[in-house]
This record gives C-alpha cells, sequence and structure tokens, in this order.
C-alpha cells in the first residue's frame, strides 16, 4: 500500500518494492531489507530508513502501548481503550479485532499486528483524529519479524506465556524467548509476576499478580454475577467491580487496571470507577 506524504521530495512512501516508481519512496525495514535490489530495479525514488520518517508519522506525539502474550492480549487492549475512553481521553486501538479510534470503527478485522509502516499509518491517522494514546496487539510473529521496530512504546505488558504458535516458533523454549525479547530494554513495562516463564528487564518495571506480591495485587476476589475485587498498590487499597467473567479475566482486568493508572494521572479509584 502506497501512503501520501505532502511536502516531501517523494510523493508515497511503501514498503513494497513492486509499487516503487519515481515518485515512491522504498521504505527500508528489517523485513523488506531482501527486496531492496528490486526496489531501486523498478525505480523506487528514493531508500529511506523507517527510523528516519518516523517523526513525519507522529509515532513521538502519542503514546504507545503494546500488549504481548499467549493469550489475553485482545481482551486487555479493549479494556485499556474503553477505560481511556471512559475518563475522557482521547485513544485508538490496534489489533485483531481491527482499528478503532474514539469509539468508532475505523478498518475490520486484520493481522493482530500489522506490517511496520501499515501500523505507522494507523498511528498518523489516531494523532490526527487527536488521539492521546495507541492500544496496540504485540503478536510473537511481529516481535521476531520486526514488525515493531522504531516504536517509542509508553508502557510494554506483558499477560501470559503457554504453549502457542509452534508451527512458526518450532519449540517453545524459542516462543519463549521471543516473548521475552520485548520486555529487555529499559522502557516501563507491567508483567504478570504469577507468570513463571517471564524474564524481563528490571529497570522501570511494574507488576501485576494474584498469587505473588506484586505492585498491584488483587487480595480478594468473587467470580459471581461477573467479577469483582480488591486491589492492593502499595497503601492504597481499591475495590472494583466488572460484568467479564472468569477467572483468567481477572488477570485481564488487573493487567487494564493497572495499565491505566500508569499511563495516566488518574488515581487507581477513579480507573476502578469506569471498570463496569
Amino acid at each position: 500500500m502506497k501512503i501520501e506524504l505532502p511536502g516531501q521530495p517523494y510523493k508515497y512512501v511503501t514498503e513494497n518494492s513492486q509499487e516503487c516508481d519515481s515518485e515512491t519512496a522504498f521504505v527500508l525495514t528489517t523485513q523488506n531489507e531482501k527486496y531492496l535490489d528490486d526496489a531501486k530495479a523498478n525505480g523506487a525514488h528514493s531508500i529511506i530508513k523507517i527510523a528516519d520518517i518516523a517523526d513525519l508519522f507522529g509515532v513521538n506525539d502519542i503514546k504507545i502501548v503494546g500488549i504481548t502474550g499467549t493469550n489475553g492480549k485482545t481482551t486487555t487492549a479493549s479494556a485499556i481503550y474503553s477505560f481511556l475512553l471512559d475518563l475522557g481521553y482521547k485513544a485508538a486501538m490496534q489489533g485483531t479485532r481491527g482499528l478503532f479510534m474514539n469509539d468508532e470503527v475505523v478498518e475490520g478485522k486484520t493481522l493482530t499486528t500489522p506490517s511496520v509502516l501499515n501500523t505507522y499509518r494507523h498511528i498518523y491517522q489516531a494523532v490526527a483524529a487527536g488521539c492521546e494514546y495507541f492500544i496496540m496487539e504485540v503478536s510473537s510473529h511481529a516481535i521476531a519479524q520486526k514488525r515493531i521496530e522504531g516504536l517509542p512504546f509508553e508502557l510494554k505488558i506483558l499477560t501470559n506465556i503457554t504453549q502457542d504458535h509452534l508451527d512458526y516458533h518450532k519449540t517453545i523454549e524459542e516462543y519463549i524467548n521471543i516473548k521475552n525479547s520485548f520486555f529487555q530494554d529499559e522502557s516501563k513495562k507491567l508483567m504478570n509476576k504469577d507468570e513463571p516463564r517471564a524474564k524481563f528487564n528490571f529497570k522501570n518495571a511494574y507488576t501485576y499478580g494474584i498469587e505473588n506480591p506484586a505492585t498491584y495485587r488483587l487480595m480478594a476476589y468473587s467470580l459471581n454475577d461477573g467479577s469483582s475485587g480488591i486491589i492492593q498498590h502499595f497503601q492504597e487499597i481499591v475495590p472494583f467491580t466488572a460484568s467479564l467473567h472468569g477467572f483468567f479475566n481477572l488477570y485481564n482486568l488487573m493487567a487494564a487496571i493497572s495499565a491505566t493508572h500508569l499511563i495516566t494521572d488518574k488515581t487507581l479509584q477513579e480507573v476502578a470507577d469506569v471498570v463496569d
């Protein structure tokens, strides 16, 4: 897909070498670098790196939250997106269900994590719509294929790690290592403290959990008529109720509540008040 970028020496950018011509620059990424010669042969206006156009797409003008894990990515992303809107923020969400902005559907179902340039395009649209937050699901395939390169994450979240996608990753060890590689830098991260396979850089790390002590810990819960619980965050003790059912969704709710508290200036009580 060609994307028009006004005010540049070229008219369009693309990551598809077959779309290159005298008006179109080829955006070089780790994923498509093997097609560089094809892009030149097709008459690309120029070759540019994804990092060189990040500012043109506004990726530094919005807070990006990335969620990875075997299960719970969509539920957690949707919950954070919903909480932000209910708290009065403008937000966008990209994931398996599609692209959403300020409570409107912009695009239908797609890859969990699109190509680098398509994610940049979605961020560009979100910034233009006045969004302050961009919530996105991050698949293991996307991490391995570097489809998230150049994105300055405000917060990275881990839901869990269980056996999955072994058709692509070959072994469970490789899959676990790919997931954990997302959390090795010093950016802010929110980890499931009850996930024994999680390995991460402790710098700027926060945790949530039920069974183990954590930055955000669920002290008590009920699964009658939806779910409810009491969260302890240092000296704060805050109750919440939700319509989501199932023990596994308590983790998704904990991740979403904790994340929303971390990325906004709202109190934990204010976040909990919009959960139901």
